[in-house]
């Protein structure tokens, strides 16, 4: 087992981009001075990605401007010089949204009050960092303040994010104790967990994510694909194995709750 510090991954908030800016100048300059370097800081991370949505790049940023009008209808005007590439990387360069996988987590009304249609209701990043308990990056915007924000679900819950809008938000890469699986895969227990989480770990084998809990070893998303009942049997003899030493790792990173 090894214990490090690590985050998986990011989900940087379309919702942010509304026409909220004043002018594009003003845009540009909120990015270089608080979205890059959160992401300079993430890319010093290991093995960290920054989840987008495909159509972040058309989100508008001021009277329906887009990031294309920026970097092509108006590059003369708006000269990005040394950023460019930064903005081509933030925008247009995978990795993307999962969206042929809908997330089982169903938002239903946004941190700030917007209520989603069934369509958009697991494919957004709110519901992919619920899902895979990551933090939200944001472009700076009244209504997605740095900090926790909170989601309402379909099922009538409630879910708390990590928004990260500048390095004031920061937090440190949670500890994390960790076991390797066949197929590069690894298993994992983390300390940051949300309070009402029943005691669990985490595995990842290929494309495959899911978390079991760890009195029972059943899964607690259901996917039914050859993959996922592939992993699940490499799943169920690693916890037959390694059951007392995951119960160990959870009661050290969470003392009070096991």
């Amino acid at each position: 087992m090894n214990k490090e510090k690590k985050k998986n991954c990011y989900y940087i908030n379309e919702y942010s981009l509304d026409n909220q800016f004043s002018d594009i100048p003003s845009f540009i300059s909120s990015v270089k001075d608080h979205t890059i370097p959160l992401l300079d800081k993430i890319q010093r991370e290991n093995d960290v990605l920054v989840f987008k949505k495909s159509d972040l790049w058309c989100r508008p940023i001021c009277q329906g401007k887009c990031w294309q009008d920026i970097v092509y209808g108006e590059k003369e005007r708006y000269p990005l010089g040394a950023f460019r590439k930064r903005f081509f990387q933030l925008f247009c360069i995978d990795p993307y949204f999962p969206e042929d996988v809908i997330s089982a987590i169903k938002i239903k009304e946004l941190p700030n009050g917007v209520m989603l249609e069934e369509a958009e209701a697991g494919n957004n990043c709110f519901s992919y960092a619920v899902f895979f308990e990551a933090d939200i990056l944001s472009f700076m915007h009244d209504e997605f303040p740095g900090g926790t924000l909170t989601v309402c679900l379909e099922d009538g819950g409630e879910r708390e994010v990590w928004n990260l809008s500048s390095l004031e938000n920061w937090r440190e890469p949670q500890p994390v104790s960790q076991w390797p699986l066949p197929g590069n895969g690894y298993v994992e227990v983390r300390s940051r967990e949300c309070a009402y989480h029943a005691p669990h770990f985490h595995v990842k084998i290929g494309e495959y994510e899911n978390a079991y809990f760890i009195k029972t070893g059943e899964a607690i998303h259901a996917y039914h694909s050859s993959l996922a009942r592939d992993c699940n049997r490499v799943v169920q003899q690693w916890y037959c194995e390694n059951k007392e030493a995951v119960e160990c790792a959870w009661n050290d990173l969470h003392p009070s709750r096991f």
